[in-house]
C-alpha cells in the first residue's frame, strides 16, 4: 500500500444510515408535532442504506442491545475498498 492510501484510511468520515425515503406535502410537515407517526414509503423490508459521503456503500440492520442501545450490521456491501478510497479522495 503506498503511503497516500495508508494516509487518507486514517482519516475520520461521516456516514449516514437511511430507514426510508418519502415525499410529503409542506402543509402536512407543518403539521407534525411531537409523537407523531410518519409512514414511509420505501420501509417495508427493514433494510437501511448506508452512505459514505453520499455514496450508497451497502445495506444493513439495526441490532437492539439488552441495555436499549443500537449497532449497526452490514448485510451487504456495494462498494469495493479501492471505490470507498476513491470517493473520499473526491470529497
Amino acid at each position: 500500500m503506498d503511503q497516500a492510501k495508508k494516509w487518507i484510511k486514517e482519516i475520520p468520515v461521516s456516514f449516514v444510515v437511511e430507514i426510508g425515503r418519502d415525499q410529503k406535502k409542506i402543509e402536512d410537515i407543518l403539521n407534525w408535532r411531537k409523537g407523531v407517526t410518519i409512514q414511509l414509503n420505501d420501509s417495508k423490508s427493514n433494510v437501511l442504506n448506508i452512505y459514505v459521503n453520499n455514496k450508497l456503500y451497502g445495506t444493513g440492520s439495526v441490532l437492539r442491545k439488552p441495555t436499549g442501545e443500537m449497532d449497526l450490521k452490514v448485510t451487504q456491501k456495494r462498494l469495493k475498498e479501492e471505490e470507498v478510497l476513491k470517493c473520499l479522495e473526491e470529497y
